[in-house]
């Protein structure tokens, strides 16, 4: 690979072997996009050799792309796609320890493992997410007062690093490069392998129950403590209502269950879904209505894992997503203050909330007692000084903004969100004193300010 073909690519990755592309990129939510050189490699021997990229290039890796920031573009630079690192290389059916390539997806873990009794702990919404990129992002999901972020179940994990070598890390082995990956944003270096243990299930179902609480107040009070006494919580909250009722919403929880004898209608997670953020308002208002008497409906054995919706889902152009983790304390005052910003900045928004728990995580990862509140804000002109402001509201409030979903945050702010940036900036010092591995992100907060 270090005999590199440059060409343009409009459409697709017909990449050979030892060769990269121009390619434009798009983040999830299709509102951020880099061009940059890109190449596929298919084993982690080509990874190595893709250290350092061609012309002096900066270099990030990008795994299943689901992430709605710009952690995975590098504008200018070059991109490593994990993609056909997608091999499953062991697994220890007494321990549930699966070692795996870091571009397996969670949805081929499932397909193949579930059938077995086993299944990923954490499960972050999608079945495209990779391996590597679950553990860049120390992904989590509507479990996480349980069983914590993805990273906790990760017993190892291997890195090409930004000279080019292949490292591993743990938690007794190299454990501050394994924690500054985790939820690093793939800074650290290049994951190609890792060991993830997963959880034994006794079904592929959970039972499904879901109550409309008519306040904000009472709906988040409701969430915790559910959060604390089922597997799953997760509740929708009602932004386009008016007075009193603004912000009520529905609870959801959810338990493991045996399977059905009767095919069973699909879960979609977090329900009653996403609304479409570009419909009027009044549509929007009358989908709330709908949506919240439903809940009075009686719950029913569902599937855990939709995996049919995300890849229908897959590619659709949709809002920018705000996802931030705000103190118990004071959730309910924040989230309606967010909610008057975005409704100043003509951007009605679609919220959902879930609990998260005492589980620590990387040093940059969301992870932190609290409620995160998800927004999905439709698209405008003056999205960006809309994002500012809300940024400022969540800062005040001592919150945090996931940098997984984020394209929108300040250096600054991002700094006093993050009190371990100190020794995440000091573990890159030390394994990339070249500043080789970059990324839109990195740039646009500064992460890699520090002196030489």
């Amino acid at each position: 690979m270090n005999d590199v073909a440059l060409r343009d690519e409009d459409a697709g990755l017909a990449t050979g072997q030892g060769e990269w592309v121009r390619l434009r990129l798009w983040a999830a939510g299709r509102h951020a996009s880099a061009a940059q050189l890109v190449c596929r490699p298919d084993r982690p021997a080509r990874v190595v050799q893709a250290v350092p990229a061609p012309e002096g290039r900066s270099l990030i890796a990008r795994g299943g792309g689901q992430s709605h920031g710009d952690a995975g573009l590098n504008d200018g630079g070059a991109v490593v796609l994990t993609g056909r690192l997608d091999r499953m290389l062991s697994f220890d059916a007494a321990s549930g320890i699966l070692v795996a390539e870091a571009g397996v997806t969670l949805g081929d873990v499932l397909r193949t493992f579930l059938p077995r009794g086993w299944a990923p702990a954490v499960w972050p919404g999608t079945g495209l997410a990779t391996l590597g990129g679950a553990i860049a992002t120390d992904a989590h999901g509507d479990n996480h007062v349980h069983a914590g972020s993805f990273g906790a179940h990760v017993m190892w994990l291997e890195l090409v690093t930004p000279r080019g070598t292949l490292c591993r890390a743990a938690r007794e082995e190299a454990p501050e490069l394994f924690e500054a990956t985790l939820g690093g944003m793939g800074l650290t270096g290049i994951i190609v392998r890792a060991a993830l243990r997963l959880a034994p299930v006794s079904s592929a179902f959970v039972a499904v129950r879901h109550q409309a609480v008519g306040s904000l107040d009472a709906l988040l009070e409701r969430l915790s403590a559910a959060a604390a006494a089922h597997e799953h919580a997760s509740a929708w909250i009602d932004t386009a209502t008016s007075g009193l009722a603004r912000g009520r919403g529905v609870l959801q929880v959810a338990d493991p269950a045996e399977a059905p004898r009767r095919k069973p209608r699909l879960w979609h997670g977090k329900w009653p879904g996403p609304v479409f953020p570009r419909l009027p308002n009044t549509i929007l208002r009358l989908q709330g209505e709908r949506r919240y008497r439903r809940a009075a409906r009686p719950g029913g054995i569902a599937f855990r894992w939709p995996l049919e919706r995300f890849l229908l889902e897959a590619g659709r152009p949709s809002a920018v997503r705000l996802v931030c983790v705000l103190p118990l304390e004071s959730v309910g005052a924040a989230t309606r203050r967010l909610f008057d910003i975005a409704e100043r900045g003509s951007a009605l928004p679609s919220a959902t909330a879930r609990m998260m728990g005492t589980h620590a995580g990387g040093m940059l990862s969301l992870a932190r007692p609290g409620v995160e509140l998800t927004l999905d804000l439709p698209a405008a002109a003056t999205l960006p000084d809309l994002m500012h402001r809300l940024e400022r509201e969540i800062l005040d409030r001592e919150g945090r903004v996931a940098l997984a979903s984020d394209a929108y945050l300040t250096d600054h702010g991002f700094a006093a969100m993050y009190p371990r940036l100190e020794a995440f900036r000091t573990v890159l010092a030390h394994i990339d004193p070249d500043m080789r591995l970059q990324s839109d992100l990195a740039r646009r907060l500064r992460l890699r300010d520090y002196v030489v």
